[in-house]
């Protein structure tokens, strides 16, 4: 009788068929009972669920108004500073996670590829993206050492662009010799931009002849030469050597290196985003280069052109895949074959004949026609697309680099223009000199709202400054008989040109 009176109770339900609510609150303490008395009974009772993490603050802003969720209870731990560092929390940016957390609770997950490189080195890769894209040859080197910690505001989280880079880190682990550049280029840039470890100079040397070991071997490799991950360690190494700021000549060869592998390959092998972004930053580079060794540049041949031309975006406006950007590239590498044949025929006069010098002076009207008709397309382009009032660090638009490339195009068609036919020397020259003023007042305006911009046109300006320096011999009125101007300031024009002071 005890243990039937124990299992039942007996509830009288006759006033209220239904029930009140004291009598629901006594069948359901009833009913669970026995599942209480278990749940007592076992050891986990009253213990923190682990499989759940820790409730904590979260403070989140829309706007005037914000939300904020108070924990029932607070516990003395670790923050979750000190188990994520911050900058690991990108993703994060929006919320304020200041709650104490047990760390016995919180695992974070394993780093894998470039974040684990960027715990083991101090510098995340993709911090240098930017530096892939507006560096236009060893003139850079010139520029980064003439304006000291310039280079501070050019990488970071916030400086980040959508590059060949990016494509990269996405490959770390899938090719030795690339993992091996990327790498010795975090090292590096580690060293300039931060206080360097103490065994940073010989981990560095170490990083680099790995990876030029690991280079060698995979060109030696009949099928593993062909990958694109070569080329991009190739373009690594030379933006190694071109933060190590004195070591010219490395540089060089990792670009002439870089323009033979390319054009080994032939046009027709580059097909994919990853390549065509490759190519696409080493173009000023490799043009750079072929103007200092007085070599034509093969991208300016026509079956190059169209390749390049495969990689316009039609829906960007001003990237670096526009039609503008891209179109003002196929015009650039026209630069090194133009100065290469007027030069020959300033310096050797009696060897040129009347029919060379016409033909030279077309090419060069020609190029000044493309650039002109570049800039009607530009203008027409700003007009629908303006410019946004303030430029986000990680935008995409060019507009400007794009307006500083084409003054720096159309002052070398002036001087060109001016040295096959000195009847028109002055015009050209005054051309010339407009110009060079009004590069030089858009850095300046640049210096403080766009560094990247800025930087980019920075190494332009070689280009105006060597008009200016030169603009008062330039527009002597003694001659040749052929009616150009005399070799000695030819020369002395391209050597300013070519020969940026470190």
């Amino acid at each position: 009788m005890s243990k039937y009176n124990q299992d039942i109770e007996w509830i009288d339900l006759s006033n209220a068929p239904r029930g009140t609510s004291e009598t629901r609150s006594r069948v359901r303490s009833h009913a669970m009972k026995k599942t209480a008395a278990a749940r007592r009974a076992s050891t986990g009772w009253g213990k923190v669920n682990t499989r759940q993490l820790p409730e904590f603050s979260i403070t989140q802003t829309f706007g005037q108004t914000g939300s904020h969720v108070r924990p029932r209870a607070q516990r003395p731990a670790v923050t979750y500073n000190e188990i994520i560092p911050p900058a690991s929390m990108n993703t994060l940016s929006t919320f304020h996670l200041g709650h104490p957390v047990d760390n016995r609770l919180f695992r974070p997950m394993s780093l894998t590829g470039v974040e684990l490189l960027a715990s083991e080195v101090g510098i995340n890769i993709l911090d240098l993206s930017a530096l892939t894209e507006i560096q236009c040859g060893w003139t850079a080197c010139a520029v980064l050492v003439s304006r000291g910690d310039y280079i501070n505001g050019l990488v970071g989280p916030s400086r980040r662009r959508s590059t060949y880079l990016h494509s990269v880190a996405s490959r770390y682990g899938s090719s030795p010799c690339l993992d091996a550049a990327l790498r010795c280029v975090a090292v590096r840039a580690r060293k300039v931009l931060g206080p360097p470890a103490q065994d940073c100079d010989e981990r560095e040397s170490l990083q680099y002849v790995a990876a030029l070991q690991l280079l060698q071997k995979s060109m030696d490799h009949v099928e593993e030469r062909k990958q694109p991950e070569v080329l991009a360690a190739i373009n690594l190494l030379s933006l190694f050597e071109l933060l190590r700021y004195t070591r010219e000549q490395a540089w060089s060869l990792h670009i002439c290196g870089a323009a033979r592998w390319i054009r080994a390959r032939g046009p027709g092998s580059f097909g994919s985003d990853f390549d065509m972004r490759l190519v696409l930053s080493l173009v000023s580079a490799i043009t750079h280069e072929s103007m200092r060794r007085n070599e034509a540049c093969f991208l300016a041949e026509a079956s190059w052109q169209q390749m390049l031309r495969s990689s316009i975006l039609p829906s960007e406006a001003f990237s670096t895949r526009s039609h503008l950007a891209v179109s003002l590239c196929c015009i650039m590498v026209q630069t090194p074959g133009l100065l290469k044949d007027v030069s020959a025929v300033i310096n050797k006069p009696r060897l040129a004949s009347s029919h060379s010098l016409r033909r030279c002076f077309r090419r060069v009207r020609d190029f000044r026609r493309d650039l002109l008709s570049w800039r009607l397309q530009y203008d027409s382009a700003t007009l629908i697309f303006p410019a946004p009032n303030v430029r986000e660090p990680e935008s995409d638009d060019v507009r400007v680099e794009l307006l500083g490339s084409f003054y720096s195009l159309m002052i070398s068609c002036s001087r060109l223009m001016g040295a096959l036919n000195v009847n028109v020397i002055h015009i050209f020259e005054d051309e010339a000199v407009t110009l060079a003023n009004e590069m030089i007042k858009l850095e300046d305006n640049l210096s403080s709202t766009n560094r990247s911009a800025s930087f980019y046109i920075g190494q332009k300006l070689i280009v105006a400054r060597s008009a200016l320096e030169t603009t008062g011999i330039w527009r002597d009125a003694s001659h040749h008989q052929a009616g150009t101007t005399e070799p000695s300031k030819f020369n002395a024009w391209v050597s300013a040109l070519l020969s940026p002071q470190m």
